[in-house]
């Protein structure tokens, strides 16, 4: 059996597989900058029930993303950690003037 890696391709039949690689790319492309560039939290909700929609149609199982997502929640908690212990300098007190 050959060794899985993270990012590895599995063929499978789905909508989601069948698309071409440039329409995969635009897609995630045009979901990056939605996502990037608006605070809109109804536009972020909305991208991210299609994106679960597209996960869905994929017929990828979580067991096959985990490390990814695994890797990501660490990543969010970090950021999260180290932005409640940063001093800011607006934060810091001027007591010499």
């Amino acid at each position: 059996m050959a060794a899985q890696t993270v990012l590895n391709y599995l063929p499978r039949k789905s909508v989601v597989h069948e698309l071409t690689g440039t329409t995969k790319l635009a897609f995630f492309l045009l979901f990056t900058f939605a996502g990037m560039i608006t605070y809109d939290t109804w536009v972020l909700l909305g991208l991210m029930l299609v994106s679960f929609a597209a996960f869905k149609m994929s017929n990828i199982k979580i067991k096959e993303v985990s490390f990814i997502l695994i890797f990501m929640v660490v990543f969010l908690l970090n950021n999260e950690i180290e932005e409640k212990t940063e001093v800011h300098e607006t934060d810091k007190i001027n007591i010499g003037n």
